[in-house]
């Protein structure tokens, strides 16, 4: 996986309530693409934190969060009840769009530079055994399980024919999770959200230095 240039990865991932993140998040769903130049099209759920969906292209990211995303960030700076609902009211379920240069456009997709932990997939893998062929979405693939130098139980489906690549990951023991990944090497569509009423947050006083 680690030649891979781009792919497309759909699933979920659950911490165990012991085991929550600092920022306080259990469980997290991804339909994403992505590639090795940071461009990515696609949308997280993170529990309690709301929805976004990104478009990130060479030059521009385009984010459109709901009420719930906004209504957290608001609260991470701090906003007073009443800043936080203007907030939440002026952006929710609306698109924006900044230059990619603007230092606020990596954080607030962070997602897209990502590829090389998705494509690291199985690199801590210990205790590595087959488990039989099984069919993947119509595809020949080979069940590997292994246990990961932090005690997490994970099986990995990876394509017998063609390009090995992994088609599916289950993890469990900590880290609950399936992923699935698909659209090998297809290049991201990062083409701007058709005939949406976009906010240009750089013509709004959030654009270069903001």
């Amino acid at each position: 996986m680690d030649k891979l240039q781009s792919v497309h990865v759909t699933g979920s991932l659950a911490q165990a309530a012991d085991k929550t993140t600092a920022s306080g998040i259990t469980s997290v769903k991804v339909d994403i693409s992505f590639d090795r130049k940071g461009n990515c099209s696609g949308t997280i759920q993170a529990e309690g934190l709301g929805s976004v969906t990104v478009i990130r292209s060479p030059e521009l990211l385009h984010i459109k969060g709901d009420a719930d995303f906004w209504r957290n960030i608001a609260r991470q700076r701090h906003a007073t009840p009443k800043q936080e609902n203007v907030l939440v009211g002026t952006f929710a379920a609306r698109w924006m769009k900044m230059p990619r240069s603007n230092p606020q456009s990596a954080q607030m997709a962070a997602v897209c530079d990502q590829m090389d932990a998705v494509t690291g997939i199985g690199a801590s893998a210990v205790e590595v055994r087959k488990d039989g062929i099984s069919l993947i979405d119509g595809k020949t693939a080979v069940a590997v399980s292994a246990k990961t130098d932090e005690g997490t139980e994970e099986t990995y489906w990876i394509a017998t024919q063609g390009t090995p690549y992994f088609l599916k990951a289950l993890s469990s023991g900590g880290k609950d999770g399936e992923v699935a990944y698909s659209a090998f090497d297809t290049p991201v569509d990062t083409a701007p959200p058709a005939g949406a009423d976009v906010l240009d947050l750089s013509k709004a006083g959030a654009g270069e230095g903001a």
